[in-house]
């Protein structure tokens, strides 16, 4: 399998697309985000949505039902790149999804949609982002940082490899509870061929305390990752 780099680009998104915020009292209030300059996961092309023939990841996993462990494997070392670029410069995507990893190519990906992104000075404790991928502490308002995004990377991780979320509820008060609780369950009979360093990663990116969660940019040195690199995938 071929993948390209995984740079960080400047990308005009032209399509409409909708975020999920919530505010203080956990109510959902749906906002337009506006056509604007999306840093994406370090070149600086510009590129438009016509370059992303392949659509974004959430088509795939759903055509597809999953995505196999090795291609998983090398769509997290994207991502945990992106977010190691953008942690370092003190910015939090807080919307990292499977619609927010646009394809280039078959299974190389680029994160996009900036819409809720900041710079993060301190703690930060507005409610946003898609509740499905939100950080316990997020919903929890005690502040977060940047590893909020390392939960939702290890949320997109888990709905590659068997292609369902962790955490689902009928009603939004018990998905909360839920996510809140962190405890994603790995006993369905979906889990039983993967591999146990990919459940590994799984649970150290969805640890409940965000101090046990892996920088960004420590990702890439887990024994599950650490067999693909950036340089090796671009020179296949």
């Amino acid at each position: 399998m071929r993948a390209r780099s995984s740079s960080v680009t400047v990308l005009y998104d032209k399509r409409n697309r909708k975020g999920i915020s919530l505010d203080r009292n956990n109510n959902y209030a749906s906002r337009e985000i506006e056509r604007q300059p999306r840093m994406v996961h370090t070149s600086s092309r510009h590129v438009n949505e016509g370059f992303f023939g392949y659509g974004d990841l959430y088509e795939t996993i759903r055509k597809n039902s999953r995505i196999e462990e090795p291609d998983a494997c090398i769509i997290t070392l994207q991502v945990a790149s992106a977010l190691a670029y953008l942690h370092d410069r003190n910015v939090v995507h807080r919307d990292v999804k499977p619609e927010n990893l646009l394809l280039v190519d078959k299974f190389s990906v680029k994160l996009c949609d900036f819409g809720l992104a900041c710079h993060v000075l301190g703690p930060l404790y507005r409610i946003c982002g898609t509740p499905t991928y939100c950080a316990p502490e997020v919903l929890q308002m005690t502040g977060y940082s940047t590893k909020c995004d390392i939960w939702s990377l290890g949320v997109v991780l888990f709905v590659m490899l068997v292609g369902y979320a962790p955490f689902r509820a009928p009603d939004q008060n018990r998905l909360f509870k839920l996510i809140m609780q962190a405890k994603p369950n790995m006993d369905m009979p979906e889990w039983k061929g993967v591999s146990l360093q990919a459940k590994d990663l799984v649970c150290r990116l969805m640890s409940k305390s965000e101090d046990r969660r892996p920088l960004a940019s420590q990702i890439v040195s887990h024994p599950w990752i650490a067999p693909f690199t950036m340089e090796s995938i671009d020179d296949e």
